[in-house]
């Protein structure tokens, strides 16, 4: 399903729904054209539920960074420790915000995907 803020930005529909004619109506696919630059773009926004580059981001840097928690227990190692998780986690994160950045998904579908290998790392681990 086309998300709306998506379709006006990316498509840029010939319809004018401010007119009388198209107000208060539910416009068919086929009832408008797209005029945006950016029409290419426009299959790849209906592909969107749920975002397996997401998930996959978190699920592996999330593991990444339980997997140190456990095997780095060496006194010197703390402060690398923290500075290679938290770097791991912001590189899962800036994967999912650029997956809504790019136009590939929709917000709610990244963050689905985010929490889907969020608890299968969790679950895998524990």
């Amino acid at each position: 399903m086309l998300q709306a803020h998506n379709l006006l930005q990316l498509c840029r529909p010939s319809v004018n729904c401010n007119s009388s004619e198209w107000r208060g109506r539910y416009v068919q696919r086929d009832e408008f054209e797209c005029l945006g630059a950016r029409r290419h773009m426009f299959k790849d926004m209906g592909l969107s539920f749920l975002s397996g580059h997401s998930a996959w981001a978190v699920y592996t840097m999330l593991y990444l960074v339980l997997y140190l928690e456990k095997r780095m227990v060496w006194r010197g190692t703390r402060v690398l420790r923290h500075t290679m998780q938290f770097g791991a986690l912001m590189l899962s994160w800036f994967t999912a915000l650029s997956r809504v950045s790019d136009y590939k998904h929709h917000w709610s579908d990244v963050l689905a995907g985010y929490f889907l290998g969020f608890t299968v790392a969790v679950l895998v681990v524990v």
